[in-house]
Order: C-alpha cells, then sequence, then structure tokens
C-alpha cells in the first residue's frame, strides 16, 4: 500500500467520505420528515386546572399519578352550603378512569359550621366529548361541574 501523495489509500478515502456524508444526510432528512419516528403521546384531558363552583367559584387541579387522579383545590374552595373555604392544596378527591369519559372514586366532605373534614363520599364523574366539561354526581346527590381552564398561550 501507498501511503504517499495519489496512493491507494487517499483514493479509497476520496470516495468512502462522500457517500458517509450522502448517508448522514439522507438520515437526518428522515428523522426531520418523522419517518421511523414514534407519535408523541396525547396529553391526557383531566389532567389540567378546572374552573369549579362549590359554594362559590373556585379553581382546582387535576394531576395523574400511578393510574389514581387527585383533585387539589388551587384556590380556597367555599364549602357547599357553609360560609369557610377550605385553603388551597387540600385533596378535595381522587378517582380512577372506569371507561371512556368515566371516571369513579371518592370525594371529600367538610362541615358547614367550620370547614373541618367529615368523610369522604362515593362520586362519578364523566368527560364531556370535547374534553372541556367534567361533570361529578356526589354519593348524596349533588352535582359538581367543571369547566377547563383554558390556557392563554403566553409562555413565561
Amino acid at each position: 500500500m501507498n501511503l504517499g501523495p495519489g496512493g491507494e489509500c487517499r483514493h479509497l478515502l476520496g470516495r468512502v467520505i462522500p457517500l458517509v456524508l450522502i448517508a448522514v444526510a439522507v438520515l437526518a432528512a428522515l428523522l426531520s420528515s418523522g419517518a421511523g419516528a414514534s407519535a408523541a403521546p396525547t396529553a391526557d384531558p383531566i389532567v389540567a386546572d378546572w374552573n369549579v363552583t362549590y359554594g362559590a367559584p373556585a379553581t382546582v387541579t387535576m394531576t395523574l399519578s400511578g393510574g389514581v387522579y387527585t383533585e387539589t383545590a388551587k384556590t380556597a374552595v367555599r364549602v357547599t352550603g357553609g360560609s369557610c373555604d377550605v385553603p388551597a392544596g387540600t385533596v378535595i378527591a381522587t378517582f380512577t378512569q372506569t371507561g371512556a369519559g368515566s371516571y369513579a372514586g371518592k370525594h371529600g366532605l367538610w362541615s358547614t359550621n367550620n370547614c373541618a373534614f367529615s368523610n369522604w363520599t362515593d362520586t362519578t364523574f364523566s368527560l364531556s366529548s370535547d374534553g372541556n366539561t367534567l361533570t361529578a354526581k356526589l354519593g348524596q346527590g349533588e352535582t359538581a361541574t367543571f369547566t377547563k381552564v383554558q390556557s392563554s398561550g403566553v409562555t413565561g
């Protein structure tokens, strides 16, 4: 093998390097067009901030961990029929998905006199087909309607 100017090694590299560059360009084009890439996961329609009126308007947030949704007060939440509020950060309900757009779990009940926690009641939830309204039917017959807080589109 001659390694000097015009030798066999230089001739071979002159052919291999352009082929490698072409292969890299083709691969980059395929990846940028989405070929071979997996689709982004669909966002869960429940995981969001929701406006709700219990005794007064409030905002709650729904989170998901380990297949269990948790409804947490984002602002103080007025106890229905009372004159006191449970503070922001209070867990209000936990539930799981039972079918397409349907959920079941437990919702907290608080005293109308002093907002002391009373007990948990069975609750079912149903999500509207557009994903913007969530209706809860509490064990004692009360209904609560949640409307999704729409993002302003402004990022910090």
